[in-house]
């Protein structure tokens, strides 16, 4: 599970597109009755998911932590996605 905090400026819309996670997800898992009843600092549960299949070229000095951040997900959902490459 993924844990993020809501900052300033921010929206359950714009939340879920940096995820990839549906919005009515996030509504569901963190009980939320609505769009417009979240604040900043309120600490929101995403599910954690594979990451979104997109092309892209390792090049010399990338690491792998730094495209999990990135990418919004973590290493092992990174790893677990390219099993047997």
């Amino acid at each position: 599970m993924t844990v993020h905090v809501v900052k300033t400026g921010e929206n359950l819309w714009s939340i879920s597109n940096s995820y990839g996670v549906p919005l009515h997800t996030i509504l569901e898992l963190n009980g939320l009755p609505s769009t417009s009843s979240i604040v900043p600092g309120l600490t929101l549960y995403l599910l954690n998911h594979l990451p979104t299949l997109r092309p892209y070229q390792i090049i010399a000095g990338n690491h792998i932590w730094q495209l999990a951040q990135q990418y919004h997900t973590d290493v092992s959902a990174i790893l677990a996605a390219h099993q047997g490459y």
